[in-house]
């Protein structure tokens, strides 16, 4: 397993990514002050509230991961898995599309 973050590829908050993308799902507002682990352990409701929360924003996440990943695959041809950084997904696309004669001289 490998995990990567997706702000190194697109330096914007998950509110801004679900505008950006027109995703289902939107940010939820959450007061992140007032979180507690004796409030967790100790209120119910509000336990469920923090995991609503939380499960909202991997859905969010997950939904805009697929809609970019979609995309370079179908315009470029590129895996999302591939791309460390917005440097890296760039120079892949540069040498895709405008290098495809000298690609396999190439190792990024």
């Amino acid at each position: 397993m490998r995990f990567k973050d997706f702000y190194r590829i697109s330096p914007q908050s998950l509110a801004a990514l679900s505008e950006i993308y027109d995703v289902q799902n939107k940010k939820l507002s959450f007061n992140h002050d007032i979180i507690t682990m004796k409030l967790i352990i100790n209120d119910k409701s509000f336990k469920k509230s923090v995991i609503k929360y939380l499960k909202n924003d991997l859905l969010l996440l997950h939904e805009i991961l697929l809609k970019v990943s979609d995309y370079l695959l179908n315009t470029y041809k590129i895996s999302l898995l591939d791309c460390f950084s917005t440097a890296s997904m760039v120079m892949k696309i540069f040498i895709t599309e405008f290098m495809k004669q000298e690609r396999n001289s190439y190792f990024i």
